[in-house]
C-alpha cells in the first residue's frame, strides 16, 4: 500500500513537472514566433506560472524520495529558476523587440548612425538619465508606462538574484559577495548591450539594478523572513537547522 502511494505520488509529481514543460514550449514559442508580441508582464506570468507547476511537482516527488535526497528536487528547481531568469534578463536586455532592440537592424547602420550611437549611448553622470526621462515624461513627451519601466523596471529587473543567490550559493549570503556579483552581472549586460549595439552603458542603471537587488536582499536577509524563504524553497534544509 505504501509503495502504491509513492508510485502515485511520484506520477501527480511528473505529470506537474510535464505541464510544467509545455507552458515553457508554449513560452519559447511565442517568444521565438515573429507573429506574436508577448509584452514584459505576459511572459513573466508564463514564467511564473511554469515555476510554480515545477514547485507542486518536486515537492510530491521530494515526499517520496529517501531523506538524504530530498533536497535534491528543490535545488534542481532553483537551478532551473535562475537559469529561466537568466535567460528573460538577457532576452529583454538584448534582444526584445518591444524595446526597440534587434540587431538585424544594426545591418542596414551607415557610418553617421553608428557615430551618433556611440555619442548619446555612453553615460557616466549619476541620475542624469533618471532625471531627463523625469523632464520628459512631466512634460509629456513620453508616457508613464514608458518612465515607469524604465524606472523601476531597472529596480525590480535584478531583485530575483537577492533569491536565487543566497539559496544556490552560501557565499552569496554575504552581504559584499552578493553585491559585488550583482554589480559584476550589471556591468556585463551593460557592456553587452553597448557592444551589440542593443542598449547604452547607463550608470543609471547599474545604480537602480544593484540598488534595487540590495535592498531585496536587506529584506530577505532579516531572520524571520529568511526563515520563511528557506522552508518555502529548501525546506529539508529548514528542518536541519
Amino acid at each position: 500500500m505504501k509503495k502504491t502511494r509513492k508510485k502515485l505520488t511520484k506520477g501527480i509529481g511528473a505529470t506537474f513537472y510535464a505541464l510544467a514543460a509545455a507552458v515553457l514550449v508554449f513560452y519559447f514559442r511565442l517568444s521565438l514566433d515573429p507573429m506574436w508580441t508577448v509584452l514584459p508582464p505576459g511572459r513573466v506570468v508564463l514564467l511564473l506560472a511554469a515555476c510554480l507547476l515545477m514547485y507542486v511537482g518536486g515537492r510530491l516527488i521530494a515526499g517520496t524520495l529517501p531523506e538524504r535526497h530530498r533536497l535534491i528536487p528543490y535545488k534542481a528547481n532553483l537551478a532551473i529558476w535562475f537559469g529561466l531568469y537568466l535567460l528573460l534578463v538577457a532576452t529583454l536586455t538584448l534582444f526584445d523587440n518591444y524595446f526597440g532592440r534587434d540587431s538585424l537592424t544594426m545591418a542596414d547602420w551607415d557610418r553617421q548612425m553608428f557615430r551618433h550611437y556611440m555619442r548619446n549611448s555612453f553615460n557616466l553622470i549619476p541620475f542624469a538619465t533618471v532625471a531627463d526621462l523625469f523632464i520628459e515624461w512631466m512634460n509629456g513627451r513620453i508616457g508613464a508606462r514608458m518612465f515607469f519601466y524604465n524606472i523601476f523596471g531597472n529596480i525590480a529587473a535584478l531583485m530575483p538574484t537577492a533569491l536565487f543567490l543566497p539559496l544556490l550559493f552560501p557565499k552569496q549570503r554575504e552581504s559584499k559577495t552578493f553585491v559585488l556579483t550583482v554589480t559584476g552581472m550589471v556591468l556585463f549586460i551593460e557592456a553587452a548591450q553597448f557592444a551589440t549595439l542593443s542598449g547604452s552603458f547607463d550608470i543609471d542603471d547599474l545604480i537602480l539594478n544593484v540598488g534595487g537587488a540590495w535592498l531585496a536582499f536587506v529584506l530577505l536577509r532579516n531572520r524571520r523572513v529568511w526563515g520563511i524563504v528557506t522552508a518555502l524553497f529548501l525546506p529539508e534544509q529548514a528542518r536541519q537547522a
